[in-house]
């Protein structure tokens, strides 16, 4: 992470209120790559490599969650697109909508009949990017709900969406 990107985020992170009896937090930037690093390879918490300095991995599911709880990567999204609507980078000519369906085995407020098996549970999520492939926005959703609920144009056909149909890709866009 480069340190114009650092300056953007740092201040968007919760920070331990003094007097706090813990130990003395690590580096924001060391611990946000740790956590980026977790979600990006997919590596278990508990098998976070040492030799990268990334310390224990419970620490960063720790800050994990409670950033999350706090609010913190919603408003760093946030602030990564105003900027690059700022530098213009942003294409919203056309908007490409996908998601995935994730099984919930312990349930929860967003879950719903599994599409697969309905006598399990799952979640579905949804993400929104523009033609340059900078996320306009992620959701969390009941199994087999529509997205329409989150980028109402597509459904009426104005806006930039580009609706088309479902199944593999057979040739080259228009």
């Amino acid at each position: 992470m480069d340190d114009e990107l650092c300056a953007v985020i740092e201040p968007l992170l919760p920070v331990k209120p003094a007097g706090t009896p813990r130990p003395p937090q690590l580096d924001s930037r060391r611990v946000l790559q740790g956590i980026l690093f977790g979600l990006i390879t997919g590596i278990g918490w508990e098998d976070l490599p040492q030799a990268l300095g990334f310390g224990s991995g419970m620490t960063y599911w720790r800050r994990l969650r409670d950033r999350q709880a706090a609010g913190a990567f919603e408003r760093i999204h946030q602030a990564v697109l105003a900027r690059a609507h700022a530098a213009r980078l942003n294409d919203v000519d056309r908007v490409m909508a996908d998601g995935s369906h994730v099984r919930a085995k312990k349930r929860g407020a967003a879950t719903g009949p599994s599409p697969v098996d309905r006598a399990e549970t799952g979640s579905e999520h949804h993400i929104l990017t523009c033609a340059n492939g900078f996320p306009l926005a992620v959701a969390l959703s009941a199994a087999m709900s529509t997205i329409t609920w989150y980028y109402p144009h597509c459904s009426t056909g104005s806006g930039p969406c580009a609706v088309g149909r479902s199944g593999p890709a057979t040739g080259s866009p228009p």
